[in-house]
C-alpha cells in the first residue's frame, strides 16, 4: 500500500512539474486528457454510431479534460477497416488578466471517418490518463455494411 502511495504522490508532482514547464513557455500543446480521475472520475466519452454504410462519412464525437486548455487539432489516420483518432489540446498558462478558470473543463473533439469496405471497422482512440500521463488506447467497433 505504501509503495502505491509513494508511486502516486511521485506521479503527482511530475504532473505538477510538467503544469509549471508549461506555463513557463506560454503554452504547449499535445495529447488530450480522455480519461481523468480513472474508476470514480470522468468518464471516457466517445460518441460513435454503431453501423455505417460503406462510403458514408460518420462522425465521432469525444471528449478531453482541462484547465487552461482549449482544443488544438483532431488527427485521423485510416487504413482499410482500422482507424486512429488523436485529439490535440494546447495548454496555456493563465495570466493576471485572464486567469485559468477553476476546475476541469470538458473539450469537445469530433472527426470525420469513411470506411470503403464492408465489414467491421475498428475505431481506436489515443489519450492521456491525467494521472499517469500515460497514453491509453480506447478501441469501439463500427458495422460497415
Amino acid at each position: 500500500m505504501r509503495h502505491a502511495r509513494k508511486k502516486a504522490v511521485s506521479s503527482l508532482v511530475l504532473w505538477c512539474l510538467f503544469g509549471l514547464l508549461a506555463a513557463c513557455s506560454g503554452s504547449s500543446t499535445g495529447i488530450g486528457v480522455i480519461e481523468y480521475g480513472g474508476s470514480g472520475g470522468l468518464p471516457i466519452n466517445i460518441d460513435l454510431p454503431e453501423t455505417a454504410m460503406r462510403g458514408e462519412a460518420i462522425q465521432l464525437t469525444l471528449n478531453t479534460y482541462g484547465s487552461c486548455t482549449t482544443p488544438a487539432r483532431t488527427e485521423v489516420q485510416i487504413k482499410g477497416l482500422e482507424a486512429i483518432v488523436t485529439p490535440y489540446d494546447t495548454v496555456s498558462r493563465g495570466t493576471s488578466t485572464s486567469p485559468c478558470p477553476l476546475g476541469i473543463r470538458t473539450l469537445e473533439h469530433t472527426a470525420t471517418l469513411t470506411f470503403n469496405q464492408v465489414g467491421t471497422a475498428t475505431v481506436t482512440v489515443r489519450g492521456r490518463n491525467n494521472f499517469r500521463g500515460n497514453v491509453i488506447r480506447v478501441t469501439r467497433a463500427v458495422t460497415i455494411q
